[in-house]
Order: C-alpha cells, then sequence, then structure tokens
C-alpha cells in the first residue's frame, strides 16, 4: 500500500521504507538531521482530513541543485534581449520511517 504526507505545503507519495525524495530545498536542516511530518493524509487503508496518530519520519540525505534552465525575453524589432539562467536549490530525504502513536 501506499502513504501519502505533506511537507511544507506539498504533497508526497510513498510506497515503502528506504525511498528516496527530492523536496524544496530546507535551509535550517543539515545532512543527518530528521525531519518529521505529522500530516499524513492516506496511510494504508485509512484516509481523511489529517490522520493523527500517524507520522513520516525521513533523513537528510543531501543538498543540491536541480537541471538549469534558461529564460529568454525578447522583443522584436526594438533591440531589447535578455538571457538569464536558473538552477532551483532541492533536497533529498531517505524516508526512515512510518510510526503510530501508542492509543
Amino acid at each position: 500500500m501506499y502513504t501519502i504526507f505533506e511537507i511544507k505545503g506539498r504533497k508526497f507519495i510513498i510506497d515503502k521504507i528506504n525511498q528516496i525524495l527530492w523536496i524544496d530545498y530546507q535551509k535550517n536542516k543539515q545532512p543527518g538531521d530528521k525531519i518529521v511530518s505529522d500530516k499524513v493524509l492516506v496511510h494504508e487503508e485509512e484516509f481523511g482530513q489529517s490522520l493523527n496518530d500517524v507520522r513520516v519520519v525521513a533523513e537528510v540525505v543531501k543538498h543540491s541543485k536541480g537541471k538549469k534552465i534558461i529564460i529568454f525575453k525578447y522583443k522584436a524589432k526594438k533591440r531589447y534581449k535578455k538571457k538569464q539562467g536558473h538552477r532551483q536549490p532541492h533536497t533529498q530525504i531517505k524516508i526512515t520511517g512510518i510510526e503510530r502513536a501508542n492509543s
């Protein structure tokens, strides 16, 4: 089965432990730090607005940048052109576990 959870407003789907995901850059996290998401939307057969007793634990693996994209602006007959590049920073995480609080 699979689990859907949320980190900083973005939803991610995982189907196994030790899965690698790329998420938005986490400025205050260093490789080896833990990230815990309490916002689990679906876990196996259960679903709802937010499952309160389930949480996803992940470990930061590394920070890197994505593929370079080129932004090119051009206005015809005005001698205006502008070329700009951008590389979006990302954080790579590894899912270490899905925990359930003892009820």
